[in-house]
């Protein structure tokens, strides 16, 4: 984002180490860099970086908003009418206010990119929510538009996600980059417009990984595409992206893109300037370019000393001479036990036989194909040995599971899904085409062993483990209201009612409750 006074303030992902290297730099017009704002959490994410991609100034050029992964919010600072100073120490986010806070279960959790409506109001992409956002009068988050999933070029039975990245304003619509998820295929990225009111149309599509979309003074669109991806290359590992395969393109009148610059080595963002030129941004090597046009062409200049290396303290060791004598210490300091969670066993119960049975039980499911022990098998070590699973609409177990071309509703179908289908003369069910084709649950299988005794469940840790004698915490008011003191007992009412994993064709459509209550009526007939 630039000042006024021609500074400028630059985004920051950190070193994906897990540590608090992600901020925010500035960078004074004479070039002397240094941390503005500093202490968030960098980590990796399927092999990509996760930190602080977002940074935008409003209109009126009174505040900053900063953007951090998973944080469920924007950080916000009220800009000074002086110049901004590199401080002594960086600002932290004690010293930040917040933005675009959650409204019940709504929330930013991958905040990528910022724009601004004509009244000056924050319009942010979300790349993990696929959707794009607006704070509200009260300062919370409103999704005002969510992006179907794109087709893949490679092979047009498969979806892929859409990954907003870049959004910039152009007159009444927003233009939104569509990165495109994995496996990443040539040409399934896409530029999309979107107003207001949910409309979308396509202005270029066959990209390879666009991240950045941006418009100049003279009216200029400007599209940075990020990488190519190495084709069957592991999406999860950050090894697949080739080098020196992003390019800068002049978006057309006719909607065809002209290269202005290739071989850039991880773009992540392109920002141009009131004299014409243009700064990008490369992701892994920490480079800043500047590029100018002139009447020798295209010139192409980098800071090649790089952003300033955020400074970790180095860890400190002492020699341990007897290292059974340390363990046996630690253990008794924290009370560890050889069987941890013995005394939470429930023992051959009737309550126990019965989650036995329910989680093995297909009845569990929308259409009656799944089980909670489909992911969590006790022959993968309850996993499914999977990069990513299979939910609804698969058949067979772990690596051999693979997509159904077709899925049977089940007898409780609501009519406008069974009106899509055609009707099975022996048994009367409704058949219709596979709805998740090629769509793969988001997160991998953990592993459910010992999973009564983890701080949270899920990936995200979404559904808080009780402390204190308090109820479990969770991003769904309705099940917060229940005050269930057992996380892994909370956790459980989720799966049912995701589309992909276990609420399918039949029930997937329904709000969250309403499948639970369906379910329930779906045991109590067939007891």
């Amino acid at each position: 984002a630039a000042l006024p006074d021609g500074s400028l303030l630059i985004a920051e992902d950190g070193t994906g180490k897990n540590d608090d290297s992600a901020g925010i730099s500035l960078m004074t017009p004479d070039g002397e860099i240094g941390r503005f704002i500093s202490g968030f959490e960098s980590s990796l994410d399927s092999g990509d970086l996760t930190g602080s991609p977002l940074v935008g100034i409003s209109p009126d050029g009174k505040t900053l908003y900063v953007g951090n992964y998973e944080a469920g919010h924007l950080w916000t600072y009220p800009l000074p009418d002086e110049p901004l100073t590199i401080p002594a120490q960086p600002l932290t986010a004690d010293d930040l206010g917040k933005a675009m806070k959650p409204l019940n279960n709504v929330r930013l959790r991958n905040p990528f990119d910022i724009a601004f409506d004509p009244k000056g109001v924050p319009i942010v992409t979300d790349a993990t929510e696929n959707g794009v956002a607006k704070e509200t009068e009260d300062g919370r988050t409103r999704f005002i538009h969510r992006f179907d999933d794109l087709i893949d070029p490679t092979n047009d039975k498969l979806r892929i996600d859409p990954v907003p990245t870049g959004i910039a304003r152009i007159g009444a619509e927003y233009y939104v980059t569509l990165t495109g998820g994995c496996p990443f295929p040539p040409g399934g990225g896409e530029l999309a417009a979107i107003d207001e009111q949910r409309n979308q149309r396509t202005i270029a599509d066959n990209l390879n990984m666009p991240i950045d979309v941006a418009q100049g003074p003279d009216g200029t669109i400007w599209v940075l595409e990020f990488a190519t991806f190495t084709p069957d290359a592991s999406c999860f590992s950050g090894m697949g992206y080739q080098q020196k395969t992003g390019r800068l393109s002049r978006l057309q009148p006719d909607g065809a893109l002209e290269p202005v610059v290739t071989e850039l080595n991880y773009p992540g963002a392109v920002l141009p300037m009131p004299d014409g030129s243009l700064y990008v941004t490369e992701v892994f090597n920490g480079r800043l370019l500047r590029i100018t046009f002139g009447e020798e062409g295209t010139q192409m200049n980098a800071d090649e000393r790089g952003l300033v290396p955020v400074k970790i303290a180095a860890p400190t060791y002492r020699n341990i001479g007897d290292l059974d004598a340390a363990l046996t210490a630690v253990a008794q300091r924290l009370n560890l036990q050889p069987y941890p969670g013995a005394a939470q066993k429930e023992g051959d119960t009737p309550l126990a036989q019965l989650g036995q049975d329910l989680f093995f039980d297909p009845l569990l499911s929308g259409d009656r194909n799944i089980a909670c022990a489909t992911c969590h098998n006790p022959a993968l070590a309850m996993a499914d040995g999977r990069v990513l699973p299979i939910g609804a609409g698969g058949e067979q177990l772990g690596p051999a599971r693979d997509f159904l071309e077709e899925v049977v509703l089940a007898p409780d179908a609501a009519n406008p899904r069974k009106r899509e289908g055609r009707t099975d003369p022996e048994t009367g069910l409704t058949i219709v085409p596979n709805p998740f084709m090629g769509q793969f649950v988001p997160r991998n299988s953990p592993t459910v062993l010992n999973a009564a005794l983890f701080p949270a469940q899920f990936w995200d840790g979404r559904v808080q483990q009780y402390a204190n004698g308090q109820p479990v915490q969770t991003q769904e008011e309705i099940v917060n209201q229940f005050r269930m003191d057992d996380a892994l007992a909370a956790q459980a009412l989720f799966p049912l009612t995701s589309l992909h994993e276990m609420a399918g064709a039949t029930l997937g459509s329904l709000p969250a409750q309403e499948i639970r209550r369906q379910l329930i009526e779906r045991l109590t007939n067939e007891p």
